[in-house]
């Protein structure tokens, strides 16, 4: 077991306050919960003989192997966009051996539908996610790769896997907003779904809600 390090510690700032987040930055635009979210302890997959995986492992990592390629999605906020998520291998999961405090938000605190990541049982953790933007009705927004975290979720919960990342636009992109936060999910019964948070200048938030995921690559 170990101490998980930087990468896998990292919070998003709650909606509404996505330019305004106190704390460390990461190297993704995120932000550090200090003191905190510093207690998950992982393990690489590897590491860990199976009789001592987390209850829902296998299909934690069925769900996990779903979700790379191209997707072809309905966008709330206009015409149908495309999408790409790639993930590193399966070999890259860490498994959670002790997970965030309950008393603590961290993870994933964007996602205007559900708590943050450490309100539920955990499986696994995994830093090498991407989110690709490819077609997208605004300049900085269109062709846009975030980079973020996934988590795996326990038998029983609301969701299977959510992925979270947020990036700041460049301003001379021309486009209407100055960051964009892009979530993931599977929930159960296997329905993936995914949210893209549009944050302006002046502090109010758009959220386009993605639907309809038609795997075309």
């Amino acid at each position: 077991m170990r101490l998980v390090p930087s990468p896998h510690l990292i919070s998003l700032c709650a909606v509404g306050a996505l330019t305004a987040c106190a704390g460390p930055s990461g190297t993704d635009g995120t932000t550090t919960n200090e003191g905190s979210c510093d207690d998950i302890v992982t393990a690489p997959l590897g590491t860990v003989s199976v009789e001592d995986w987390p209850q829902g492992t296998a299909d934690a990592m069925e769900t996990f192997l779903s979700i790379p390629g191209r997707w072809e999605v309905d966008n709330s906020c206009g015409l149908p966009t495309a999408i790409k998520i790639t993930t590193g291998p399966q070999e890259t999961l860490e498994l959670v051996q002790e997970p965030w405090p309950l008393t603590h938000d961290c993870g994933c605190l964007t996602d205007p539908s559900f708590a943050p990541d450490s309100k539920y049982g955990l499986v696994a953790v995994h830093d090498s996610f991407e989110f690709f933007v490819e077609t997208f009705d605004d300049p900085g927004v269109s062709g846009q790769t975030l980079e973020g975290s996934v988590t795996l979720f326990a038998p029983g919960e609301a969701m299977r896997l959510r992925g979270c990342a947020v990036t700041n636009i460049d301003p001379l992109l021309g486009s209407t907003y100055e960051q964009l936060t892009t979530i993931l999910r599977i929930e159960q019964g296997g329905i993936m779904s995914s949210d893209l948070v549009l944050a302006k200048e002046d502090g109010t938030v758009q959220v386009c809600t993605l639907s309809n995921f038609t795997l075309v690559e």
